[in-house]
């Protein structure tokens, strides 16, 4: 059990003395009796906190302080200490600060620490007492400390103070930090205070009230297992965000608030960071950040708030081990009514490998960025990732409103140099709201594997004003796009250029006045399942764009309400596409493709049977199966079966009936043609007692005439030729 040693003063003179008292539940037993028999000198008073039982009573020698119940005489060699804050109490101090011994110290008195010392006791503070680290020496506690949050010890000049394990929660008033600050309200400055409360702790949290704290340079933490834990009381009252009520408030434009900082050989881990704010009262510049972490791995970041700063959370070089967990956090800028970001770039989460140095491991769970300030927030940026070396980023529930770029994936040198290999980067659940230029912009990660860089779940919707594309990928590979909403009401929905291996699949895009989807020098890719709808309000020019992007798949695509193409391929972007619903009723060319003639798909729904799109009749396309090749028998139709028979091929072939020619370019409407089209199909030795007409596709400008591939295949020119490919050669039938 441990023994309390009480140092206080005599009653006559200016020294403190030692008493030791019954061990600490032995005193709760008696403590009732103890009250009522410790009498007080009659001139006695005591400080704010102190009574009988602490400060002194009657009944004792005076060598004993006048206090009965003293155990024993006084330890050998202890003259006491002087407690007047400028002589040395070092000596007195370590003599009775043993181990298990609790020292209590006089209320009101300060104690300089003159020399390097280490007290194993615990250190009691009552009514004021104080210690002073004198500078240049070091004073090492390593009991316990018990003490409300007030001032109990003072750092002079490069005087320092360590906690041993035993003190792991340090109020930042313990070293004089007042938060007195707020909006509009400078307070004092507590920059020193604390910066010295993170320079004592050796595991655990600097410990944050329910206030404002005004800071002027970086409060900087070096080492592993030390964070920052504010209050979960309540919330401060800032605009567009619900601010943790403990405010690290900097009042400076270009220093960093918070850095953890460690070295390449001694990294800053495992710290934990909770329950509080870091902003700033003055336009922010250069690269200031609100959080930072360099060279720093494993830590823990919840509901912290980063608000006015150039990089509100800053990420760079890693260990192996991995970055960490960030959850319930938020970047913002203009809560607390700071404007001035014109011509500024700013960033709420910035995952930094510039310099080759990884940057492993990161979950981001719940977290958000949104800009609220007057007149905009520069060139902003929700989220910016940028290197090359990011890998394994998992980010969950990501919620951006009103930046320039909501989520921005870059090498250092663009499309060219393609050094980011963006292994593993996941995005779950985003919401991207109001972006002025991009929601996802994806540039140069043409290292990774199909699905490297993947985006599942969410929504992304542009400003009116935007005039970028929802999804810009440009000169990268191996980006999966699923089940993404996305509303885009000027530039491309999802937009590709020089890219591959790319998956869109399972999309919902609408009101997009440009195209839903393009593809521009884009291969290997795969446009699948997705849902276009256009909207009568913002009428769409085409739905699915491909421009010299060959040997990529467009199948299973239900393009619906209002556009001018449902299709478009130049004659450079020969690619597999079957299978997708157009609605004919609302979108004015189905399909626009040069390199296809004579072919034609029927879509079977339900009772009915509708067009939906012409077929590649090329060699490259037969191939690979999208089309049967036709043998080009008179007098018949030749099928091809496209699952749970719902899509049909067709190919026609001239006959006697024909002699006069054909008007090939599809089928329009229900009409008489087109029902005697749709008998064709259950009838394969048929002819055509009407010619089948459509304006919307149609075929070479002449009959084609020379070497052929493949053979079998039938051109239907303008010029009221049927042409077959026979043995290598075109031959023209009619």
């Amino acid at each position: 059990m441990t023994d309390r040693i009480y140092l206080q003063r005599r009653n006559r003179g200016n020294k403190d003395l030692v008493r030791t008292t019954t061990p600490r539940r032995s005193m709760k037993r008696y403590l009732p009796l103890l009250l009522l028999l410790a009498l007080p000198l009659s001139a006695q008073t005591y400080p704010t906190g102190a009574s009988a039982l602490n400060y002194g009573t009657t009944g004792g020698t005076a060598a004993q302080g006048n206090d009965s119940r003293i155990v024993g005489a006084l330890p050998t060699g202890v003259t006491g200490a002087a407690a007047d804050g400028t002589t040395n109490d070092s000596a007195a101090l370590a003599a009775v600060c043993t181990a298990g011994k609790e020292v209590v110290l006089t209320p009101g008195a300060s104690y300089l620490i003159g020399t390097t010392t280490v007290l194993p006791c615990a250190l009691d503070f009552i009514g004021g007492a104080k210690l002073i680290a004198a500078t240049g020496i070091t004073l090492t506690l390593n009991g316990p400390i018990h003490a409300p949050s007030v001032p109990i010890i003072q750092v002079q000049g490069t005087g320092n103070v360590v906690f041993g394990l035993s003190t792991t929660e340090v109020p930042v008033e313990w070293f004089g930090a007042v938060g007195d600050a707020a909006f509009g309200v400078a307070g004092t400055d507590s920059t020193v205070p604390m910066q010295n409360a993170i320079n004592a702790i050796s595991s655990g949290h600097i410990v944050l009230g329910s206030h404002f704290y005004r800071t002027t340079a970086a409060l900087v933490i070096n080492k592993g297992n030390v964070g920052i834990r504010g209050t979960d009381a309540g919330y401060s009252g800032i605009t567009g965000a619900c601010a943790p009520v403990s405010v690290i408030l900097n009042s400076t434009a270009g220093s960093d608030i918070v850095d953890v900082v460690g070295t390449s050989t001694n990294y800053a881990a495992w710290g934990d960071f909770r329950n509080f704010s870091v902003m700033r009262s003055v336009t922010p510049s250069g690269t200031a950040a609100g959080l930072s972490f360099n060279y720093a791995g494993g830590y823990s970041v919840s509901n912290v708030q980063s608000q006015d700063s150039i990089r509100d959370f800053y990420f760079h070089s890693a260990p192996n081990f991995g970055v960490g967990s960030v959850q319930n956090a938020n970047a913002g800028w203009g809560g607390s009514g700071i404007g001035g970001y014109a011509g500024l770039s700013t960033y709420g989460w910035y995952l930094d490998s510039a310099d080759g140095v990884a940057e492993n491991s990161i979950v981001l769970n719940t977290i958000g960025a949104s800009c609220n300030a007057s007149g905009g927030c520069g060139t902003n940026y929700g989220m910016y990732i940028y290197g090359t070396a990011i890998n394994d980023v998992d980010v969950d529930f990501f919620n951006n409103a009103g930046s320039t770029y909501g989520i921005y994936i870059s090498d250092p040198g663009g499309t060219t140099t393609a050094q980011l290999p963006a292994y593993d980067l996941h995005f779950h659940n985003i919401t991207v709201d109001g972006w002025a230029t991009s929601g996802v912009y994806i540039s140069g990660a043409t290292a990774a594997l199909m699905g490297g860089i993947t985006f599942t779940d969410g929504y992304i919707e542009s400003l009116n004003a935007g005039t970028g594309h929802a999804v810009d990928i440009e000169g990268s590979s191996g980006v999966l796009l699923s089940n993404i909403e996305v509303d885009n009401r000027n530039g491309d929905g999802i937009y590709a250029n020089n890219s591959s291996n790319l998956a869109i699949q399972g999309n919902l895009l609408s009101q997009t006045h440009a195209n839903f989807i393009t593809l521009s020098g884009t291969t290997n890719s795969t446009i699948q399942g997705n849902v276009l709808r256009g909207d009568a309000t913002y009428p769409t020019a085409t739905m699915i764009s491909l421009v010299a992007s060959p040997t990529n798949t467009i199948t299973g695509n239900t393009l619906a309400g209002y556009a001018t193409t449902g299709i478009t391929f130049d004659a450079t972007s020969a690619s597999i596409q079957g299978g997708n619903t157009i609605d004919l009723a609302h979108i004015t060319t189905a399909i626009s493709d040069p390199s296809k003639v004579g072919y034609f798909a029927v879509q079977r729904i339900g009772t009915g049977i509708v067009p939906a799109e012409q077929m590649d009749s090329s060699a490259a396309v037969k191939a690979r199966g999208s089309v049967e090749n036709i043998a080009g028998d008179a007098n018949s139709a030749v099928m091809d079966q496209m699952g749970s028979n719902q899509s049909r091929m067709l190919s026609v072939g001239p006959d006697a009936t024909h002699t006069g020619g054909w008007t090939l370019a599809g089928i329009s409407g229900a009409s008489a043609n087109y029902q005697a089209y749709i008998a064709c199909i259950y009838n394969t030795s048929c002819t055509f007692a009407t010619p089948v007409v459509s304006p919307s596709i149609v075929g070479p400008a002449t009959a084609p005439s020379g070497a052929c591939t493949p053979t079998g295949a039938w051109a239907f020119s303008q010029d009221g030729h049927a042409t077959y490919c026979l043995a290598g050669t075109w031959a023209t039938k009619i």
